[in-house]
């Protein structure tokens, strides 16, 4: 594969990564250069959520030194937006995913030029929001793929749910409206993947999904596209763990988290106080200045290298009540042999297997349940760390990513697929 060129683009900065998305960016960036593949990451000053004027040589080596080419706004872009947005707030409605929008016309014709320049076999999109940026003819002369990340209409779906619910922060979990935290709280509301982001899955060759039931919803919804599922992966820590440190939960700064959180403080805690007053859980993450802190919890903040809780801690709690896309704390957790208690809505698609790599709950006092039972049996712990770890290591390793990756750049199987479109 030593002859074939890849256009990847990627609407921010992923060096260093601050994200799960950025890692996966730069995981498959990677993977294709480990393959042979020439990488050209295509992205835009306009559309990046931080700064491309410093990216580190470390960080670049690190994958491979893909070539980087970016994008700068014109001078009309800016007021585009602001007359779009001010448009879409009067009429309460959203912007359509293909949409100027989300790639002004500056960046379609820049990025047109560079397709062009490059010539590539591998046109690789990242989230459907930038899809117009490929257009018909490139899906007839390349192989266009598409990873999805999240299913980015339902996320937003359900995030705007949560800000309009939800009173402004800080959040606390004594005076946050029951009603918030039930496990069902997402059942009682009709949201779903809009028909538009299956229509855009289904122009690609390829579509990618970082979940089984992610793909398992896209290949429901489309015709022509071949769906694949790749998931994140994670080089495994072999170091010993000693289990005796606090419980701990990352997070990221989204409302999910949030709900977690609360869900976990309110309903969860004071079961597993009343039987382990000692009880620690330390949270790190965006959600710390969000919310208020209880006995028992232990708000750290951000926290830039987590190897050291790591090192120590018993278990990793994620009582999520719903998400999109993958939890990437669950594997992060369990690359290090650290066993994680999820809520059901937050293990779907994660590599948990109840009773044998940790443990799955259907509502408060299973997971309260969970909880006092690892806090009291650090061997369990270590039992299903063990068993985490290897299952990271043989279903979640780059090796595995490379592979199929491999079976994408087929380049006669994915023709194929396109012909069937034509």
């Amino acid at each position: 594969m030593t002859s074939l060129r890849a256009l990847v683009f990627f609407p921010h900065n992923p060096f260093p990564p601050r994200s799960g998305a950025h890692r996966r960016c730069l995981q498959i960036i990677a993977g294709l250069g480990d393959l042979g593949v020439t990488v050209v990451l295509a992205s835009s000053s306009f559309t990046s959520e931080t700064s491309w004027q410093i990216v580190s040589e470390a960080d670049h080596h690190a994958t491979g030194s893909p070539q980087l080419r970016i994008h700068h706004a014109s001078r009309w872009d800016p007021h585009y937006m602001n007359v779009a947005t001010k448009y879409y707030r009067l009429t309460r409605t959203s912007a359509p995913l293909s949409s100027p929008y989300h790639s002004p016309l500056s960046l379609q014709r820049w990025f047109s030029r560079l397709y062009h320049e490059i010539e590539p076999d591998l046109v690789l999109m990242n989230y459907a929001f930038w899809d117009n940026l490929v257009t018909p003819a490139m899906h007839r002369r390349s192989i266009c793929a598409i990873d999805t990340l999240d299913l980015v209409t339902l996320y937003a779906r359900r995030f705007h749910l949560m800000q309009r619910v939800f009173p402004p922060p800080p959040l606390s979990p004594n005076t946050i409206n029951p009603d918030l935290v039930r496990e069902d709280f997402f059942d009682q509301f009709d949201l779903s993947v809009s028909p538009e982001e299956f229509r855009i899955y289904d122009k690609y060759a390829v579509t990618i999904a970082i979940t089984p039931s992610d793909a398992r919803l896209i290949r429901e919804n489309t015709q022509h596209t071949r769906v694949v599922v790749l998931p994140m992966t994670f080089d495994v820590d072999e170091s010993d763990k000693n289990y005796s440190g606090d419980a701990i939960f990352p997070t990221g700064p989204n409302p999910f988290n949030v709900q977690g959180y609360l869900f976990f403080a309110k309903r969860v805690l004071p079961i597993v106080r009343g039987q382990i007053p000692d009880f620690q859980l330390t949270v790190t993450g965006g959600i710390c200045n969000q919310v208020e802190a209880v006995s028992g919890v232990c708000l750290r903040g951000f926290v830039a290298d987590l190897d050291a809780l790591y090192a120590t801690a018993r278990f990793l709690i994620c009582p999520i009540l719903g998400k999109t896309g993958q939890q990437i704390k669950i594997l992060e957790a369990m690359a290090h042999g650290i066993p994680v208690i999820a809520m059901r809505a937050a293990a779907d698609g994660s590599p948990i297997r109840h009773e044998e790599n940790g443990l799955i709950a259907d509502n408060a006092a299973e997971f309260a349940a969970y909880v006092v039972r690892l806090w009291n049996d650090r061997g369990l712990c270590r039992r299903f760390g063990k068993a985490a770890r290897a299952t990271i290591a043989h279903e979640y390793s780059q090796a595995r990513l490379r592979q199929d990756l491999c079976e994408i750049l087929e380049y006669d199987t994915a023709r194929e697929t396109m012909a069937g479109r034509q």
